[in-house]
């Protein structure tokens, strides 16, 4: 009896290990799988949002490592940010030399510029904390999530390499130097910011007693990592926000030059075929002659319609993040010029600093973002008005698709692709429009400071 129950026992005990190394190499198999096809197709970007702390669940490779330095980093990051909200917030309202040096106000060497400058800092981490909010809302809501998938175009240029989950309509090579240029543009970013972040803290650094320096030293570093925080969640934005407008212009220029090239070809055979048939003297039919324009113009309007449903679906997650950065960098350009050229007690290593920041606020806030904007509606409405010359053209065509021509063209006409705050649409009259409003409070700041 005994030795039976020894007998089971070893059985049960054996079958068990079984069971857990057969769950073990199926696990094995799965994530291995995974890892694969997260570096086939997948790695330029899941590298590039790493490297952001960047978390979207609902593009595959996107993880963490649970416990790894990365997935900790990423945990405290956001909290990072509504703590420099809070500490540029509290330092307007408090001139202490005691919480000075606890929070690191880097600003209490600069005189009356100091409270300005707190002001601009305190935009800078707003719009990082917004930013990051509405990258939290696409993960939970859908209608957020389909601007990844156009970006899918900087993993590679061959298309058979991308998953077909992720294989976006009208899907274009862009040139290999653009996309390697766009990659260094956003790590550049991340790495300038921070040391600017870090060199802000030079003055406190050299003129605050000795007996602070390790706090000093702490609250530097914390302050680097608040300037690698706005470059990933302002300054790439904007940067891949202008880089999709600038290849959806790109995509309707390659729509009309397709279109005209296929009527300059199949208007070369159709005159080709007439004089075939004029030397056989046989009658041309004219009903199938029109039959290849009309394809390729249903083929042009669909390619149209398809592209414009793209950009409004990508939209409900581009306009709140462009919005934001818009407008809270509209607000911090104005007070960097002020402090720039205005403001006194500006030591020269602040000066030089906050031309440098000046500078990169007009670059992602009211440039990148809007330039490419520009690009891309005049892309789009040239192709609209060769869609109309076309269609008004007197070319024969049948009356079913000139109707459905003419009623797409009433819904193309005077569309917007970008708008800003959904009424300052993109124009080059527009922008130089901005540049005066930012003027005219750059004025109104001036008045009131003299005042």
């Amino acid at each position: 009896m005994k030795n039976k129950l020894v007998t089971c026992w070893n059985k049960l005990f054996q079958l068990v290990i079984t069971i857990q190394l057969l769950i073990k190499a199926n696990s094995e198999k799965r994530h291995s799988g995974m890892a694969c096809s997260s570096k086939a197709y997948h790695s330029k970007l899941n590298s590039l949002f790493r490297c952001h702390l960047a978390y979207f669940p609902y593009y595959p490779g996107n993880h963490y490592k649970f416990g790894s330095l990365l997935w900790l980093i990423r945990l405290l990051a956001w909290p990072d940010l509504i703590y420099g909200c809070i500490k540029f917030a509290s330092l307007t309202a408090v001139s202490s030399f005691k919480v000075a040096v606890v929070l690191g106000d880097f600003t209490w060497y600069m005189g009356s510029a100091r409270f300005w400058y707190l002001i601009v800092c305190f935009l800078w981490t707003l719009i990082a904390h917004g930013v990051r909010t509405v990258c939290y809302i696409s993960t939970i809501n859908h209608r957020y999530q389909y601007w990844i998938k156009p970006m899918s175009i900087l993993e590679t240029t061959n298309d058979s390499k991308r998953e077909k989950q992720f294989t976006h309509e009208l899907c274009y090579p862009l040139p290999p130097l653009l996309i390697k240029s766009t990659f260094i543009a956003l790590k550049s970013a991340l790495a300038i910011s921070y040391f600017t972040g870090w060199s802000v803290n030079i003055p406190i650094l050299l003129f605050f007693p000795i007996s602070c320096l390790p706090l000093t030293i702490l609250n530097s570093i914390n302050t680097g990592f608040h300037g690698f925080l706005a470059a990933a969640w302002e300054v790439n934005f904007s940067i891949l926000f202008g880089f999709y407008f600038y290849y959806c212009g790109y995509r309707f220029n390659r729509l009309e030059t397709i279109f005209l090239r296929s009527l300059k070809s199949r208007q070369s055979k159709y005159f080709e075929t007439r004089f075939y048939e004029r030397i056989k003297k046989k009658r041309f039919p004219s009903i199938s002659s029109t039959n290849s324009f009309t394809l390729s113009l249903v083929q042009y309007e669909e390619n149209i319609l398809l592209l414009c449903k793209e950009i409004k679906k990508s939209r409900i997650f581009w306009d709140k993040t462009n919005n934001i950065i818009f407008m809270g960098t509209f607000l911090a350009e104005t007070l960097l010029i002020y402090l720039i050229f205005f403001a006194k007690g500006v030591t020269s290593v602040m000066l030089y600093i906050m031309i440098w920041l000046g500078f990169l606020t007009i670059f992602y806030g009211q440039s990148i973002n809007i330039i490419p904007g520009i690009y891309c509606q005049r892309q789009y409405n040239q192709c609209v008005a060769t869609l109309f010359n076309y269609v008004s053209s007197g070319v024969p065509i049948p009356v079913d698709v000139k109707v459905k021509v003419l009623n797409t063209l009433d819904y193309l006409v005077d569309d917007k692709v970008l708008t800003v705050f959904w009424c300052l649409y993109a124009s080059s009259w527009n922008y130089i429009k901005v540049q005066a409003e930012i003027a005219m409070l750059l004025l109104l700041l001036i008045a009131n400071a003299r005042s």
